[in-house]
């Protein structure tokens, strides 16, 4: 239709309005792309031109036109200048008539522009053809609408109707990249129609399978069998029949026996003769029923024999495979269904689908809980090359470890992309004299009152936690930093002195950062910064950067224990507690305070993981805990940084 329509139409587009020393109409530039315009517009909306050729036949004609508007012209009319005659009719001189007139294209001409337009949009949308993606836009324009409509009738169990509509869309055109997938869904349909029907209709169907397979070079093994199937079916049927028929003999001949039993009672002869005949016709139909009855026994025997072979091989090849390769368990999937099918035991392959089950699980990180961090506490690179030993503490959100991982859970990529899997995993809890601390503790003029005696009693009660586990040093800090207990295993003797502390000065947060830094920078074990404090920093010191960084590099955890007033920088505190693998504890008021020491003493009792690596660390790398909600630990250029991913950042 739009080759017709085309053909038809464009010649007398031209002849009509197509360039100026060409056409029958006179009209401008403007114009004459305007007309031509609606002119194709009004068959695009009438159908009978689709977008690919409207956008060929566009082209073409711009072209031409630009064509004429670049070749020679010629003046097309002569004009009389009627108000020069009008002053002065003296002079005035009668011009021809044919003078006045526009000088107009013959229609043969213009027709033949229009034909040689069309052979250039007939060639330009050959070439076209073979552009990728043109084709689709053209001829799959109800792709989309389709696909869904057959989908919907295939998941409707009516895969006749999918054929049909399969079939009409066929009888349109495609892209050759659709035609290919339609013509596999009809074969598909094809072959599960004919499943679904019987007799005649079902062989239909399997013959238009095969008509389609050998017209598409498609493999037509599958409909050939159904035809074997349906041809095996009507074989046994056709025996059935013949046996009935014998049956229904045997009875029409008992039937003429007692007959002439009746009317020829003393032709005691013949009735003898007949009753033996009768006898051996038994016999022959008894024979024919055995012989049935072994051939219905060995089809049935030949069909399970097949069964259990193909099940067997199937058994065979999922357990000659990896338990990580999908193929495995969709060779025991197979093997289930087949032996549905034919009734068979599924013992065997239920045991293999749970043991690959079970292996599966085995090989799989476990799944970690939303929001947990993990922070590398010490690296020990002094045993045997190459192994190096790391000590990993994970944490969930409430401050609680997480416990129960195993070597599958870790995973250590190198900077080379060399994966390395662990060769021990132990989780550990910190020992007495272990860990070292020090207890940051802020006593300027915002922590007056109810405030600084509430954090008193909390710090006492966290050091009496505490006791035998750690070693600890205490610094107080105002406008300046005073150590209150140096380093000591004997928490409550330093007790009294924290007892001792009044409000006085300023805040030197981060110079009591940097202080505390320092000192546990060269201390072996796990080390930690027990911080409190109400305010900002407003006497001077390192950036919260710098010290975050300092931190991170000596494997120090910090947990700040804020007492939220309007002075205080929970933005630097948070900076400093996640980034390191801590806990930001704040309290509304000073009756909080307390339990949040509590809190934090427990944060430092949790257990941790050492991880032994057959590989050294010296260059940059990264520790992957778990399958989902994963967390990342990495290092780079000797460097421990703690690094939730995206899913768990706060």
């Amino acid at each position: 239709m739009t080759t017709t329509m085309m053909f038809i139409f464009l010649p007398i587009a031209c002849a009509a309005v197509g360039p100026s020393r060409w056409a029958i109409i006179q009209t401008s530039v403007p114009t004459r792309l305007v007309s031509l315009g609606l002119l194709v517009l009004a068959m695009t909306l009438l159908g009978w031109i689709d977008p690919f050729h409207l956008f060929i036949a566009t082209i073409v004609v711009v072209i031409v036109e630009l064509l004429a508007l670049l070749s020679p012209q010629r003046a097309s009319t002569r004009h009389v200048d009627r108000r020069k005659l009008e002053r002065d009719r003296t002079d005035f001189v009668d011009f021809p008539s044919d003078q006045a007139k526009p000088v107009q294209g013959t229609p043969v001409r213009s027709a033949a522009l229009g034909i040689l337009m069309f052979a250039a949009v007939a060639l330009v949308s050959w070439l076209a053809s073979f552009v990728p993606g043109l084709e689709a836009l053209a001829f799959d324009r109800d792709r989309a609408e389709t696909e869904l409509k057959i989908d919907a009738l295939q998941e409707a169990g009516d895969s006749a109707a999918a054929a049909d509509l399969i079939t009409a869309r066929l009888q349109r055109r495609t892209s050759r990249e659709w035609h290919r997938i339609l013509v596999d869904q009809l074969y598909e349909c094809l072959i599960a129609a004919g499943t679904a029907a019987s007799g005649d209709q079902a062989e239909v169907f399997f013959r238009q399978a095969i008509e389609l397979a050998e017209q598409n070079q498609l493999d037509d093994q599958l409909a050939s069998t159904h035809i074997d199937r349906l041809n095996l079916r009507g074989s046994v049927d056709r025996q059935a029949k013949t046996v009935l028929d014998l049956a229904r003999a045997d009875q029409e001949r008992q039937a003429e026996i007692h007959q002439l039993t009746s009317q020829m009672a003393d032709a005691c002869r013949q009735r003898d003769e007949l009753e033996s005949q009768l006898a051996a016709s038994r016999q022959e139909t008894e024979g024919l029923q055995r012989n049935l009855t072994q051939t219905q026994a060995d089809l049935t025997k030949n069909q399970e024999d097949r069964a259990e072979a193909l099940l067997s091989l199937l058994v065979d090849w999922g357990d000659s495979m990896e338990p990580s390769n999908p193929l495995k368990c969709a060779k025991y999937r197979e093997a289930e269904t087949i032996a549905k099918q034919h009734g068979l035991p599924t013992t065997l392959v239920d045991a293999r689908l749970t043991d690959l089950d079970k292996a599966i699980a085995r090989l799989q990180p476990a799944s970690l809980p939303s929001g947990v961090q993990a922070v590398v506490q010490h690296i020990d690179a002094s045993a045997a090359a190459p192994l190096t030993i790391v000590d990993l503490a994970l944490r969930l959100p409430t401050g609680n470890p997480v416990t129960d991982l195993a070597v599958k859970d870790f995973r250590l990529h190198l900077v080379d992309g060399t994966v390395v899997d662990p060769l021990v995993v132990d989780q550990q809890i910190a020992v007495a004299d272990a860990m070292q601390i020090v207890f940051l503790f802020d006593h300027s003029n915002s922590t007056g009152g109810l405030h600084l005696a509430a954090a008193k009693a909390g710090g006492a009660g966290m050091l009496n936690h505490l006791q035998g586990m750690a070693q600890v040093r205490i610094i107080s800090f105002a406008t300046d930093l005073s150590v209150i207990a140096d380093w000591t295993s004997d928490l409550p003797a330093s007790i009294p002195n924290l007892e001792k502390l009044s409000i006085a000065g300023n805040t030197a947060l981060l110079q009591a950062i940097a202080q505390a830094a320092a000192d546990l920078a060269g201390r072996s074990g796990p080390k930690a910064i027990i911080l409190f404090t109400d305010g900002r920093d407003n006497v001077g010191g390192p950036s919260i950067a710098e010290l975050t960084a300092r931190c991170q590099q000596a494997g120090i955890v910090v947990h700040a224990i804020a007492l939220e007033t309007a002075e205080l920088d929970r933005d630097s505190l948070a900076q400093v507690t996640l980034a390191t693998g801590g806990l930001l504890l704040p309290a509304s008021n000073a009756d909080e305070l307390p339990k949040r020491f509590r809190q934090a003493a427990e944060a430092l009792q949790q257990s941790y993981y050492r991880l032994v690596f057959p590989a050294s660390l010296s260059t940059g790398w990264e520790i992957i805990i778990g399958g989902e909600n994963a967390v990342r630990v990495s290092n780079r250029t000797s460097e421990a940084n703690a690094k939730p991913t995206p899913q768990n950042r706060r």
